[in-house]
């Protein structure tokens, strides 16, 4: 009688044992969901953040909302999901996400507020395009491109730096990345 009683101990401990341990995995894999979901808006990939591409149509809904007013075709929408990124929207076309903030890194993991130094180190081995801002110093106010070719579009990644401290960052088509002044 005595065995038959350790035999169920054991048979009730192993199975709470295996049963914690499915749902530690339930709860490990649901955390990663969630982190995924968290990494995607909070990390540029080389055509978009989160849910928005580059080249994706413009629908004013719960993730875009119109910001500005239409010039030429051209307007800027804000995110709910992104209080501090501006999307540029050209022809109903969303062409250039960007922030100046430091809470979305590029696709390379830069973020606003990184030294020159730290892009270089990122973006090792690729040749930027380094210009000077038309508006600022030259050589103390630039603008460093990384040009990629993504099926038929050119995309890129754009960072503004001043003082050797990226101010922002933009990813987008290149002529889109190419206006200093955005839709003005």
């Amino acid at each position: 009688f005595k065995n038959f009683l350790i035999i169920i101990f054991l048979l009730v401990f192993t199975l709470a044992c295996n049963q914690s341990e499915e749902s530690a995995i339930r709860n490990s894999s649901s955390l990663q969901r969630e982190n995924i979901k968290k990494r995607d808006h909070n990390k540029f990939t080389i055509d978009g953040l989160g849910n928005v591409k580059i080249g994706s149509k413009f629908t004013d809904n719960q993730e875009l909302k119109k910001y500005t007013d239409v010039l030429d075709g051209c307007f800027e929408a804000k995110s709910n999901l992104h209080k501090n990124v501006s999307y540029m929207v050209q022809d109903d076309i969303v062409t250039n996400i960007g922030i100046s903030e430091s809470n979305v890194a590029s696709p390379y993991g830069v973020k606003v507020g990184d030294y020159k130094i730290q892009v270089d180190n990122k973006h090792k081995g690729e040749k930027p395009e380094i210009v000077n801002n038309p508006y600022g110093e030259p050589g103390v106010n630039i603008v460093i491109y990384y040009w990629y070719s993504v099926g038929e579009k050119v995309l890129g990644i754009r960072y503004d730096v001043d003082n050797d401290i990226v101010t922002s960052i933009s990813i987008g088509l290149k002529d889109s990345l190419l206006l200093m002044e955005g839709c003005a």
